[in-house]
């Protein structure tokens, strides 16, 4: 790992394309503890956020890949690739050959200038990758470099830890979504991943075509040490597996809600429907899949939370509070939610992915 030391936010690649409207999905909640290479240190290997199967679904297409990377000497050449992977029957990344759902590239940055830095990265795929309905990994493929161990060198990727770690994500106390994986190589070739021994997700998205839907969560108080965090939208982990309850007995109960990225809707109207079940087969739609058990009582007593879609093409439904009761009968339960959005001439409609949550 390395701290952080210059933060330099550079958009665009060769393959970058500014006028296409894209939509970020992520699981990350926008904070840099540090940057790092996971456990594959100096050698040539993967760094891969995991999407669940159990809280996230219906993303269908990719059409490419934002990151936050670091050099720590800009002065050298660093070559990375863009990875997609399905799930094993372990819930880890595949490693098979059938396993690599796509790769691109290569790309690079560095070869001038010196010292540290750091990029923001929007790289459009050559083609959109359809994505599985099924758990699946993400990331960059890092190349090897014989200065990360006395820092000196090194390609490596930002990242957000959980609380109580500076101000990095907070989902409920004892809970580890196991988000951050890497597949080490050996003899060019990846070998068994593994999992980073903190809890942590790496500064990667996903850009989607069509309209996202994604959990945030609020922690209203925030210990001493989080203070940066209090009252703020965290659309990381910890929005997927939020704590109702005040786990840690500082006054934390998270409120929650849902946040519409939906680029094509600027001004747009949107609602978020929740449900305590799926349907068993989705309906098919002239507006997408819808995927949530209209009969459900939540559905029927929630209703559509409105969605106000800005000029930017994002919205957030209400900050939802609920009292002490309900937030026991919670415990437990996972929601999902979904939102269909409407263009501000009602003549467009189109539905999101669905999301879930853990309470």
């Amino acid at each position: 790992m390395r701290r952080l030391v210059v933060l330099s936010a550079v958009l665009g690649l060769a393959s970058f394309a500014p006028c296409q409207k894209v939509n970020e999905f992520h699981i990350f909640d926008g904070t840099t503890e540090f940057t790092s290479r996971g456990s594959i240190g100096g050698t040539e290997g993967e760094i891969l956020n995991k999407v669940p199967k159990a809280n996230v679904g219906g993303l269908k297409l990719a059409l490419g890949m934002g990151y936050h990377i670091q050099d720590q000497n800009q002065a050298t050449r660093e070559i990375y690739y863009l990875i997609i992977r399905k799930a094993d029957k372990n819930g880890k990344p595949d490693v098979s050959k059938s396993g690599l759902i796509y790769k691109e590239g290569p790309y690079s940055v560095g070869g001038s200038g010196s010292g540290v830095r750091a990029w923001y990265m929007r790289t459009m795929f050559k083609r959109p990758v359809v994505l599985p309905d099924d758990t699946f990994f993400y990331g960059i493929k890092c190349p090897p470099t014989t200065g990360w161990a006395n820092g000196k060198d090194g390609f490596s990727i930002h990242v957000s830890v959980s609380w109580p770690k500076n101000c990095g994500e907070h989902p409920r106390l004892g809970f580890n979504p196991h988000m951050a994986w890497q597949v080490p190589y050996a003899n060019g070739k990846p070998s068994a991943p593994n999992e980073t021994t903190d809890i942590r997700s790496y500064w990667m998205s996903l850009l989607v075509g069509g309209p996202v839907l994604q959990p945030f969560t609020v922690d209203p108080s925030a210990p001493p040490s989080q203070k940066c965090k209090k009252g703020i939208k965290d659309l990381g982990f910890a929005a997927f597996w939020p704590d109702l309850v005040d786990l840690e007995k500082y006054g934390y109960k998270a409120q929650f809600g849902w946040r519409v990225r939906a680029a094509t809707f600027p001004n747009g109207l949107g609602l978020a429907f929740v449900s305590s079940k799926l349907l068993p087969k989705p309906i098919t739609t002239p507006y997408g899949s819808f995927y949530l058990l209209p009969s459900d009582r939540w559905f029927l007593i929630v209703g559509g939370l409105s969605v106000r879609v800005g000029f930017w093409g994002e919205g957030d439904t209400v900050t939802l509070n609920p009292p002490d009761p309900v937030r026991y009968a919670m415990l437990g339960m996972h929601l999902y939610a979904q939102g269909v959005m409407i263009g501000s001439q009602g003549k467009t409609i189109q539905l999101t992915n669905w999301t879930g949550t853990s309470f």
